[in-house]
């Protein structure tokens, strides 16, 4: 959040929301282990007056140590304020917005998450392999660890068959609203052929405000949620575009999905 002249700062149970202006902690929120270089956070904010930005709305992710899941705190204001104000309690002014501690926090789990970034509007985009289904657990996939020599041999042979088909690319509504997700194959047919095979997904970065690009083997995919990307908003205009183009998306499309591919010569 540098724009507002606020960081997150992680320790392994706690993420410190920072003042960089005053030198002083907002609020301290209190996580299970995380893992490290996965904390990401999205926001969106409204100016009070010249110089006095607020917060309408900050969702913060990390990813636990223990379960593997994508974990997401959500702050909105109380119900008598628009805002969060983004000063210590001590000199916070009435019309600033509420304080951290009075703020309604929500938390959510995504299983599974795989590699993923969290949007401009805090919608989640990533890309994964499929959990395997029940009956590949019973035919030697998985199972219990009782099975001993031969549970680990069919282990084995269940890596050899693994292929790119396997993975796919996964959207997340705003925490902030009802929970949808989408789910659509990151490889289809007439691309296998072409594509090299990896065990793990390269490098990400978001790209615009609602697109994220992953370099899986040879290619980059380009993965797009909701209404076409403009790659010529600044984030200065960002939240003005977001709100129109969310006055303007239809009920039930919130994270409508597009791919792209593209091969890339030599390494990611």
């Amino acid at each position: 959040m540098p724009a507002l002249g606020v960081f997150l700062v992680a320790s392994v149970y706690k993420i410190f929301i920072f003042n960089a202006e005053s030198l002083e902690i907002l609020h301290i929120i209190h996580t299970e282990a995380m893992r490290p270089r996965s904390l990401q956070c999205a926001y969106s904010y409204q100016r009070l007056y010249v110089g006095t930005p607020g917060m309408t709305t900050s969702t913060i992710s990390y990813v636990g140590v223990e379960s593997g899941d994508c974990i997401l705190h959500t702050f909105v204001p109380c119900e008598d304020f628009d805002c969060i104000g983004l000063r210590s309690s001590s000199s916070l002014l009435d019309d600033e917005g509420c304080e951290w501690s009075e703020a309604k926090e929500t938390i959510k789990r995504v299983r599974n998450p795989g590699h993923f970034k969290v949007l401009t509007d805090a919608s989640l985009v990533g890309v994964r392999r499929k959990l395997p289904r029940d009956h590949d657990f019973l035919n030697g996939a998985g199972g219990a660890a009782g099975e001993g020599l031969r549970n680990r041999f069919a282990n084995r042979g269940a890596a050899a068959k693994s292929s790119p088909k396997q993975w796919e690319a996964w959207t997340r509504s705003p925490p902030s609203g009802r929970a949808v997700t989408h789910e659509s194959q990151l490889i289809v047919d007439d691309e296998e052929r072409g594509s090299i095979f990896i065990c793990d997904v390269g490098p990400k970065v978001k790209v615009g405000l609602m697109s994220a690009a992953f370099c899986f083997g040879n290619t980059i995919r380009l993965v797009t949620v909701g209404a076409p990307e403009r790659f010529d908003i600044g984030p200065d205009d960002a939240e003005g575009w977001l709100s129109l183009a969310s006055r303007r998306r239809k009920v039930g499309n919130a994270t409508k999905m597009r791919t792209w591919n593209g091969f890339v010569n030599g390494e990611c």
